[in-house]
């Protein structure tokens, strides 16, 4: 995950919100307007997972982070309201992830909520697995219910570290602590679409990583 800041409401969602009686399932809701906000402020990548999506109904889903049957009440609040892919939807229970295996689950971590500064609370294995920081058992049992360690997820977190790491070997007499991090704050520029590189987040723990060491060796 990484943080995502909830700026776009689109104004037909808020005119939605604003009528009374209305609700998320109402056949007028414009939710295509909202699949394309919440595409744009995530920069094309799930909220959970960081695969990608884009604004079609049978490429993403509207996610309802606080679950509609547990939080009625969050049903139209555009905060509650984050852009998720598939997450093998289809496929047998084992196979799926983010928002499809979830269900109505509450979690503990918001990648929308400032407050949990949630890229702090993972870290990235070099096959690929994600885990909590620090061992934390909230953030383990989030990881869990979003099966984010699903096989096709670990393969690419871990090609996308290969790519990093590979690069860090290769120049590693020459790329100092300060060229890991803008090789970092590359990673974490969209490009001219607005889109981010899917399981980028991998790639810049990485080289975060590299760079404080590459740093305290130097200290």
């Amino acid at each position: 995950m990484r943080t995502i800041r909830k700026i776009h409401e689109p104004s037909a969602w808020v005119k939605h919100r604003a009528t009374p009686g209305a609700t998320y399932d109402d056949v007028d809701a414009p939710k295509d307007e909202l699949r394309r906000a919440l595409v744009s402020e995530q920069a094309g990548l799930c909220c959970y997972c960081l695969g990608r999506i884009t604004p079609e109904a049978k490429k993403m889903k509207i996610e309802h982070w606080a679950s509609q049957d547990r939080h009625p009440h969050r049903q139209l609040d555009y905060g509650n309201l984050l852009g998720a892919c598939m997450g093998n939807q289809k496929s047998p229970r084992s196979q799926q992830h983010c928002d499809t295996a979830k269900g109505n689950e509450d979690l503990f971590i918001n990648p929308a909520d400032p407050r949990h500064a949630c890229t702090a609370l993972f870290t990235y294995l070099p096959n690929g697995k994600i885990e909590a920081a620090g061992g934390d058992a909230r953030v383990e049992k989030d990881i869990a219910t979003l099966a984010l360690n699903q096989p096709r997820l670990r393969a690419g977190r871990r090609a996308i570290i290969e790519e990093v790491t590979s690069e860090i070997v290769r120049t590693q007499r020459t790329l100092s602590a300060s060229k890991l991090l803008g090789l970092a704050a590359k990673l974490e520029q969209p490009d001219a679409s607005g889109n981010l590189r899917p399981f980028c987040q991998a790639g810049v723990f990485w080289l975060t990583r590299q760079a404080r060491k590459r740093a305290g060796a130097r200290g």
